[in-house]
């Protein structure tokens, strides 16, 4: 844990961009946060979450659907959980933010200013997460499977991988995974199949200890082997075409919302 003090306007130097909230603390599951506000942001809600926003200079103002709630500096409001709101601020303004790690910036809305990846300025701590909070960033995780099967082909060249969801190259390994329906554009040698793709868009990537590790026992609590491809903004597992049912269900024991394939 990382004890030491926090210099709130030292933070704020840091940093420009407006409605890109940064991360400078975490407790108990949840993060502090400041923002650099001006103009509006967006309608939204967050159904599981109640959210902090104390007005460190300038001034801000909460759009309800039935009131409006202006801030002053000095002056903190707590948004219930569920209840849509619009942060407006015409004129600037810097604010913190308390809420809990798995609050998406807003909600299930997507506008240009969503911020998928929220930045750390200074050191991030490792604490793992405890079971509640981490049933928490599952219940907010966006999660998806793909209709089309997939594949791990063996290559001698690497192909665009713009085409493929991975190439990977270490030494004379080769290996590209990719669609059903793309296999004929790669020369391979060897090929192993069929697979499914699980896609899991996580509110705070990077950042959530044991969360992988909760899909990995639970997968293999059920006998499932599984793969597992990672970006910035999403975390990939592949299973076999086979055991896409029983993984489901594993997954939905967890706490996951379990869609239809698209």
């Amino acid at each position: 844990m990382d004890s030491r003090k926090i210099n709130l306007a030292d933070k704020l130097g840091r940093f420009q961009e407006e409605w890109t909230p940064h991360i400078i603390a975490a407790l108990n599951g949840q993060h502090v946060k400041l923002a650099k506000l001006k103009g509006e942001l967006t309608w939204h809600s967050h159904a599981d979450e109640d959210e902090l926003f104390l007005v460190l200079d300038g001034s801000l103002t909460i759009q309800f659907r039935d009131r409006d709630v202006r801030l002053e500096k000095g002056e903190m409001f707590v948004v219930p959980r569920g209840v849509e709101h619009n942060p407006v601020a015409p004129y600037g303004a810097s604010v913190l933010l308390f809420e809990p790690q798995s609050t998406k910036h807003t909600g299930d809305v997507v506008v240009q200013r969503t911020v998928t990846r929220q930045k750390w300025i200074g050191t991030m701590p490792t604490t793992p997460l405890s079971s509640i909070d981490l049933h928490r960033v599952i219940r907010s995780t966006h999660m998806c499977i793909a209709s089309e099967r997939f594949a791990y082909l063996r290559v001698k060249r690497l192909p665009d991988p713009v085409d493929h969801l991975m190439c990977f190259s270490c030494g004379d390994d080769k290996t590209v995974v990719t669609r059903e329906s793309r296999i004929h554009d790669s020369d391979h040698s060897a090929i192993e199949a069929w697979f499914r793709l699980i896609e899991f868009r996580i509110p705070t990537p990077f950042e959530t200890p044991g969360f992988l590790a909760a899909i990995a026992s639970a997968l293999a609590g059920e006998g499932i082997n599984l793969l597992i491809i990672s970006t910035f903004p999403h975390d990939y597992v592949l299973v076999r075409d086979r055991e896409l049912k029983r993984a489901t269900a594993a997954l939905q024991s967890l706490g996951f919302q379990i869609p239809n394939p698209t």
